[in-house]
């Protein structure tokens, strides 16, 4: 079935880059990025607002708590370096 011409289907979305400001913020903006890119109105500063985050960034737990509040399914997942281009995008490595 082609996608209808101008309509936006088959086109695939792009992953927004939102740059972080402190060194330890990287996981939030991981997570505000793939927000992003599944529609959720997200911006950097206001969820870092919202957000507490140490000085050492953020624990995989943190990470996935956050993503939950976002309405973001996560699964952690230890894969092998060969089996990474099998991994559903985007994802946060």
């Amino acid at each position: 079935n082609p996608a209808l011409p101008g309509h936006g289907f088959g086109r695939r979305r792009r992953l927004p880059m939102l740059l972080q400001t402190e060194a330890a913020e990287c996981g939030l903006a991981a997570v505000a990025m793939v927000g992003c890119f599944f529609g959720h109105d997200i911006d950097l500063p206001s969820l870092r607002q919202r957000e507490s985050l140490s000085l050492k960034g953020m624990t995989l737990t943190q990470l996935i708590a956050i993503a939950g509040r976002l309405d973001l399914a996560t699964r952690p997942l230890r894969v092998e370096m060969e089996h990474l281009r099998h991994l559903r995008t985007p994802c946060i490595l």
